[in-house]
């Protein structure tokens, strides 16, 4: 009995002096030069409909796709300023994406830069007359004016992972300067491309910071809140002077759930729980801000996300080890048509997972 009193007293006396576990900060640790690259896999059904009035054999038959894909892509650090934003690129040096229905398998997949189309095995060139791809005279199957592997655009990023800035890296083309083959035109020249820029810019600055602004302990939460920026000019008159806050359009819940030791290394693993879902209102000041922007024909109707996961953190190094995501979307939408002729309804929603990866070679 003497002898438990005082192995437990010993045992006590040691636990007082045991450090409490302590507070860490996640953040990214950008560093000009460095290269890391991210493998990650796609798998799900993806149910959708294109348009009535699309130039696709498919055109207003709703359709079930299996989809399996996996990518490869080198996250590039070009500068960092004294505040710890970064000047970032994104390439995508490998990607294959497959989809299968009604007994047909397509697959996109890029190669040494080339983006290419097949049907069932064979190549595939993108044709604009109303039967939609057909095969390659030549069985080259290179998908024109798509180049991955060189983003036209850098992202300033954060330490809290939140994108700032959006820059370009190639010289703007203007209107009548692009000099493709008559076949390879973009029906709507440098205006399309202006559009596509301005809607992806849109996109990416809504996307919130990932990362808290204070330290945080196993069992913290946060909030990631998304909101739609407000573009200049889209405001009412009467309304134009007054500061119109960005649309809030969900909110992702954050927890520190605890470490995983792998390899001798600790990493903190981080919970994702949450949701986009566009009401009505929203989706209407989302429209006009696209509108007002010149992005794209259509209109958007119905827009909703899920995501719910987690991923590993390595603070020391201020990286991104790995994701493993379940993922809920739903987007509809119509063309814009005329009081006449509404535009024809299309949708498209999709459910399953998706794993990140870091690898050790980032290569090129």
């Amino acid at each position: 009995m003497r002898k438990f009193l005082i192995l437990a007293a010993s045992g006590l006396s040691l636990g007082l002096h045991l450090p409490a576990a302590r507070a860490v900060v996640l953040e990214q640790k950008w560093k000009a030069g460095d290269k890391v690259a991210y493998g990650m896999t796609l798998s799900g059904t993806v149910n959708l409909q294109a348009p009535a009035d699309a130039a696709v054999l498919w055109a207003g038959i709703p359709l079930e796709v299996d989809v399996h894909g996996q990518s490869r892509t080198v996250v590039q650090t070009l500068d960092v300023d004294e505040n710890g934003t970064a000047k970032v690129t994104f390439k995508v040096t490998r990607l294959s994406l497959t989809g299968e229905s009604l007994g047909q398998k397509g697959e996109f997949r890029l190669e040494n830069g080339a983006p290419r189309l097949f049907l069932n095995g064979k190549s595939l060139v993108l044709d604009k007359g109303p039967n939609g791809p057909k095969p390659a005279a030549n069985g080259a199957g290179v998908v024109p004016k798509t180049d991955p592997a060189n983003p036209p655009l850098a992202l300033r990023l954060t330490r809290r992972g939140k994108v700032a800035a959006i820059e370009p890296l190639q010289s703007p083309v203007a209107e009548g300067d692009i000099t493709h083959p008559e076949a390879d035109k973009p029906t709507t020249m440098g205006g399309a491309l202006n559009r596509t820029a301005m809607a992806q810019a849109m996109i990416l600055r809504a996307l919130p910071a990932m990362w808290p602004d204070h330290e945080v302990n196993v069992g913290d939460t946060w909030d990631a809140v998304v909101s739609w920026p407000t573009v200049p000019g889209t405001a009412a008159p009467e309304a134009a002077q007054a500061f119109t806050p960005p649309t809030p359009l969900g909110q992702f819940k954050l927890t520190l759930m605890g470490t995983d030791v792998i390899d001798g290394h600790t990493y903190y693993k981080v919970g994702l729980d949450g949701a986009i879902a566009l009401d009505q209102a929203k989706i209407k000041q989302v429209n006009a801000a696209a509108m007002g922007a010149g992005a794209g024909l259509g209109v958007l109707t119905t827009a909703k996300q899920s995501v719910k996961g987690s991923l590993l953190f390595d603070a020391e190094a201020g990286q991104v080890k790995s994701g493993d995501f379940a993922v809920s979307a739903q987007v509809a939408g119509r063309g814009r048509g005329t009081q006449d002729h509404p535009g024809e309804e299309s949708w498209t929603d999709f459910t399953g997972t998706i794993k990140l990866e870091r690898q050790i070679d980032a290569g090129t």
